[in-house]
């Protein structure tokens, strides 16, 4: 053991620990407190209650049809990259195709799923901050995560999955720093490279900011080294584990060539319309209208249950602040009393995440992806210590207040939207709610049978999931403009030999959805023709339209040679 808990009222023996040339122990090891781990595991049960009001709620976000209809593809034999197009790394489908061998393929285990991961996400939020945090400020991070987080986007996709290892690896990092034992070691490994084939480019920035946070800690400490022979040992094996079953597994598939090309895909395509700035929101032109029209008050009003939207895009800036701090009172030898090596390891970390998201997308909703590890940077602003100076510890409580009330209201905000979907949405995965009622899937089911094939075009995969439906081509995804045109030569092709009897296709979805969510979508693409118009208007005979919880319009298609339903 290297470090040992202490007490904030013994400020003798942290200075003695300085003077010897030893590393200064975080404030609190939670984990040897019977009372602090009781207090982690109620954070974490009473999150999950929280967020049952969401657990059945959904507005058909197509993400999330994403992972539910991949997972759905392994279930029938296919293999990812090989029957079916993927840009990111495979760990997602194959969990989530495991959950639904175990628990039953429903939708609802997938929600399910999501908010078990709100407590762990709660749970190791507390843990981590209570290191230099109160008990109290501590959990004011973790409760307002709850909040806000999951609710704000309570989708399940493999941005959730991916987050929940590198929260994990985080953890097993602090571990490792008062630990040193070699099953941390082979912990942080393993999970890093869980993370990278869950989503490789959140995997790069978390091994990335490990990397640079045990660099600095080594070169800026004075300490005893943190790794040894054997430590680098069980580390590297760790991290070398998943991805050597991954290739062997796809090596036995015969589809190594075309799940590396899948991987590097992104890198070359996927900010052609993806692009956005830094803390963007989606907030489509009528949302913008209707706010401007609003009364001063209310806009006011509006905008202050709307700042946490800014306050997290401000939070990992704000550790990479504090790691500045930290690595110049390091060289300066000015180092605080208390866990440097912690706030190296987790701001360094904090910063690796942020980095690969800012050349990607970062958006409000991949900020909020990575909301369990920057929460932890909002309770050392309720503890005012890590940032230095004395603003922040003189204007604290007002700080705090703010802090609590806008995010307490921006929760509350969501909770009653939850509570407001109450049009049932009955699906062969299991009943949802929406807040509008939706005549896609009910039509669907009453025309198609299950297993039938059916091709959704431009994008909404979780209609193949929730009626049970097959799409004969490889992409789930079709956008015009994102996807290169070879790719849609091939879905041509496809659809070609093998012609669905019905096709449901939303010609809207360009300007009512896709400028909105794409907004770098080229001029040029808006001017052109789809490819696919052609080729769906040739062979489909329009037969009714559909509205969806989206409030789109969806044609249902019937091949030429066969009749529209009755």
């Amino acid at each position: 053991m290297n470090y040992v808990a202490t007490d904030r009222s013994a400020p003798e023996a942290l200075a003695a620990q300085s003077a010897s040339g030893q590393e200064p122990p975080p404030v609190t090891v939670p984990e040897k407190s019977l009372r602090e781990m009781a207090i982690a595991l109620a954070i974490g049960i009473v999150s999950c209650l929280y967020l049952l009001p969401f657990w059945r709620v959904t507005n058909l976000n197509p993400d999330e049809g994403l992972s539910l209809q991949g997972a759905e593809r392994i279930l029938h034999g296919q293999v990812p990259y090989r029957d079916f197009f993927s840009l990111v790394t495979p760990g997602a489908y194959y969990w989530t195709a495991l959950l639904f061998k175990v628990f039953g393929d429903s939708i609802l285990v997938a929600r399910a799923t999501l908010v078990i991961y709100g407590g762990v996400f709660s749970l190791l939020t507390y843990l981590l901050a209570r290191r230099v945090c109160s008990q109290t400020n501590a959990a004011l991070g973790a409760g307002l995560l709850t909040m806000t987080c999951l609710p704000y986007y309570f989708v399940f996709e493999h941005d959730r999955d991916s987050t929940l290892w590198a929260l994990l690896a985080l953890y097993c990092a602090v571990r490792f720093l008062e630990e040193r034992g070699w099953g941390w070691a082979f912990s942080v490994g393993f999970l890093t490279s869980l993370t990278c084939l869950f989503e490789q480019s959140k995997g790069a920035g978390l091994a990335l900011g490990l990397t640079v946070g045990f660099l600095l800690i080594e070169n800026l400490s004075r300490q005893q080294r943190l790794f040894n022979a054997k430590r680098v040992m069980w580390l590297a094996s760790g991290f070398a584990l998943p991805f050597a079953v991954t290739l062997i597994y796809f090596g036995a598939k015969h589809s190594l060539g075309p799940m590396f090309a899948d991987w590097l895909w992104p890198l070359r395509h996927y900010n052609s319309v993806n692009r956005v700035p830094y803390g963007f929101m989606h907030l489509s032109t009528s949302e913008l209208d209707k706010l401007a029209s609003e009364p001063l008050a209310w806009k006011v009003f509006a905008l202050f249950t709307m700042s946490p939207c800014f306050i997290v895009a401000v939070l990992p800036i704000l550790a990479l602040v504090v790691l500045g701090r930290y690595v110049l009172m390091s060289r300066k030898n000015q180092l605080p009393s208390s866990g440097r090596a912690y706030y190296l390891l987790v701001c360094s970390c904090t910063t690796g995440l942020l980095l690969s998201i800012v050349d990607a997308r970062p958006n409000l909703s991949h900020l909020m992806y990575l909301a369990p590890i920057f929460y932890v940077v909002l309770s050392w602003v309720f503890e005012a210590k890590a940032f230095g100076g004395t603003i922040l510890p003189a204007v604290r409580s007002a700080v705090a207040l703010y802090l609590v009330l806008s995010f307490a209201s921006f929760g509350l905000a969501e909770l009653v939207k939850a509570g407001a979907a109450n049009q049932p949405l009955v699906s062969r995965r299991g009943t949802l709610e929406t807040t509008a009622k939706d005549e896609v899937v009910a039509y669907v089911q009453n025309h198609v049978p299950a297993g039938a094939n059916l091709f959704v075009y431009p994008y909404q995969p979780l209609y193949y999931y929730l009626t049970e439906t097959r799409n004969p081509t490889s992409f789930d995804f079709l956008y015009y403009g994102y996807q290169t045109p070879g790719q849609f030569r091939e879905v041509a092709q496809q659809l070609k030999s093998n012609l669905p009897k019905v096709l449901l296709f939303c010609p809207s979805f360009l300007l009512e959805i896709g400028l909105n969510a794409f907004p770098q979508t080229p001029l040029k693409v808006i001017a052109q023709r789809d490819p696919m118009i052609d080729l769906i208007v040739s062979h489909y005979r329009t037969c009714t339209v559909l509205r969806s919880t989206q409030s789109l319009n969806y044609i249902f298609m019937m091949r030429r040679d066969l009749p529209c339903p009755r």
